[in-house]
């Protein structure tokens, strides 16, 4: 270990690297979470997006802190060629996340059973009978080990701005929650509905255990993967840079740097993942409490065939059309700008530890457009089309999809917020103000469950207040983040050239998509074809936009693989400024 040259990307570079490895998770997880929808109708959805929610708090407790952490101590080390520091990072951070994963896993099982069976706890939050959510929880419990496993390694390759590892292991837990997830809740609906002779209602909770165990299986595919390619291909780091390294320090002084820098974040992330489990119990409660004054309010007010005598599995219902449907498409935003914060943090880091004030500027220009060019068509485009991209991905779920468009078209525009928010926390954590992100997520986690409690009572918002909630929350946390990152840094953001013109550009784009799908759908008829067709126009015209107004630099060009012959195309046209 240790012989082969390191490859390092730049921030642009290893952004492309995990956006593309994204887009293409993305890609595996529609294949996967559209037939899934299907599969588990609307109830499923909502017990396998309730484990999902409860699992999340203790996931980050287990572990969100720590590949920052570790990225970050390893991209410091490197920068200063301190390379025996760089491998006990490594060291530690493998001892680190075998004990967080191990507990994690045991959290979550103790807390599933007090969610579940302890009724003190049930009547404290006023849950109702949810069992068959067990299912579900108990079997995704053993995911949070495994990542841990995986990012240990993906920490540590960032910090050494090698994104391969980590885009790799992507790609290859999303095939295997893809190939199991979907056999195993297909195989156990068949079980149960032809079999066994179930409702399709009575065999959700088990069809989405099913699901759930795909995903913890394909976690585990991940992490055997990155534990064999490191002992076969190493870090890069050579024998010569080993040699002529200082030694490393204690064992107990990078520990304790590596929790410093840590806990923080997974105070954030925490405040982040208890916020949307109270967000659950709060929206269901509510939901429930709203249902059982008005039973029928989910046909009178959405013009669909749908009725539970049971308001609690009305809410849940109502739930899963949110989570399931709509909000699965709106996280394809902040989830593919989040990998910019990720590439972010080794790069800026850097820069800021050299005292590079220019670089600095740079690197917070670039994340914040390219943050901004992602965001803001993304999430215009889906407000536009909310109603047929719905119908396009899930067609065979008419009443899910009527419920879920008006859902859909507030996430969009909240989407933007989001897509924004996100990188700009990584860009605090960078530069050392990882506690500055913790305090604007905890005030805008509160804003939500606010919006969220009061406008989800209404009879004539109900579900749609969620996404409200969460359009708010990630708004101030966006705002607030920006005043920070101007305040210690003293970057200029040049917002004219970062955010102004995408705006502008995003805005001709969902008047594109919206105008031409009005006009398709009065003269040929709308489909799947039509959607299709109408988003691509979208994308044009705001490609197009982005040209005509000179949003990208010539700099910025170049930082891109192959960068050169663009740019010679670019500035052919003019496109460039």
């Amino acid at each position: 270990m240790g012989i082969r040259k390191r490859h390092q990307q730049n921030l642009v570079q290893g952004s492309l690297i995990l956006a593309v490895a994204t887009l293409l998770v993305k890609v595996l997880g529609a294949i996967y979470k559209i037939p899934l929808a299907n599969i588990l109708g609307e109830s499923g959805s909502g017990y396998y997006n309730t484990a999902y929610t409860i699992y999340l708090p203790v996931y980050s407790l287990a572990m969100a802190g720590l590949p920052v952490a570790v990225s970050r101590m390893v991209a410091e080390s490197a920068a200063h060629m301190h390379y025996k520091n760089t491998r006990k990072i490594l060291r530690i951070a493998q001892r680190a996340f075998l004990i967080t994963g191990t507990v994690g896993t045991v959290l979550l099982l103790v807390f599933a059973y007090f969610y579940f069976f302890h009724q003190p706890f049930r009547d404290l939050f006023g849950i109702t009978d949810l069992t068959g959510n067990v299912y579900a929880t108990g079997l995704i419990a053993f995911s949070v080990f495994f990542c841990c496993v995986m990012s240990s390694y993906r920490g540590y390759y960032e910090g050494l701005r090698n994104m391969y590892p980590t885009a790799v292991s992507q790609v290859i837990e999303a095939a295997g929650k893809l190939i199991v997830g979907l056999v195993l809740a297909g195989g156990t609906l068949y079980v149960c509905t032809e079999k066994l002779g179930m409702t399709q209602d009575q065999a959700a909770p088990f069809s989405a255990g099913g699901a759930v165990l795909g995903v913890t299986l394909g976690s585990a595919v991940g992490a055997i993967y990155l534990i064999l390619r490191h002992r076969r291909m190493g870090d890069g780091i050579t024998e010569e840079e080993l040699a002529a390294a200082p030694e490393a320090d204690g064992t107990g002084i990078l520990l304790k740097s590596l929790i410093i820098i840590a806990v923080p974040i997974v105070i954030g992330s925490l405040v982040r993942d208890v916020a949307a489990l109270i967000d659950l119990i709060t929206v269901k409660a509510r939901l429930t409490t709203l249902l059982t004054a008005h039973p029928h309010l989910i046909e009178e007010q959405f013009g669909v065939g749908v009725f539970y005598p049971d308001p609690a599995e009305g809410a849940n219902y109502l739930y899963g059309c949110y989570t399931g449907f709509a909000y699965s498409l709106y996280n394809l935003v902040p989830t593919i700008t989040a990998v910019i914060g990720v590439s972010t943090i080794p790069t800026l880091c850097t820069a800021w530890a050299s005292e590079d004030a220019h670089s600095v500027g740079e690197n917070v220009r670039s994340i914040l457009k390219l943050s901004s060019v992602i965001s803001l068509p993304a999430g215009v485009g889906i407000a536009a089309l909310a109603g047929p991209i719905l119908n396009m991905l899930f067609s065979g779920r008419p009443n899910a999809v009527v419920i879920s468009t008006p859902v859909l078209v507030v996430l969009g525009f909240s989407a933007i917020f989001a897509g924004v928010a996100v990188p700009t926390t990584s860009m605090l954590q960078a530069i050392g103000k990882q506690n500055l992100p913790v305090i604007n997520m905890a005030v805008g986690v509160v804003l939500k469950i606010a919006v969220n409690y009061v406008l989800v009572g209404i009879e004539g918002i109900n579900i749609i207040g969620a996404p409200a909630g969460t359009g708010v929350c990630y708004a101030y946390i966006m705002i607030a983040n920006l005043v920070c990152l101007k305040r210690y840094t003293k970057v200029s953001f040049g917002l004219f050239s970062t955010v102004f013109k995408p705006a502008f550009a995003a805005v001709l784009c969902g008047g594109a998509a919206f105008g031409s799908h009005l006009l398709f759908s009065h003269s040929i008829g709308a489909g799947k074809v039509v959607t299709a067709i109408c988003i691509i126009i979208a994308a044009v015209v705001y490609a197009v936009c982005l040209g005509v107004t000179k949003t990208f630099t010539e700099n910025d060009i170049l930082m891109l693989p192959k960068g050169e012959k663009l740019a010679k195309i670019l500035a052919k046209l003019h496109w460039i400024g």
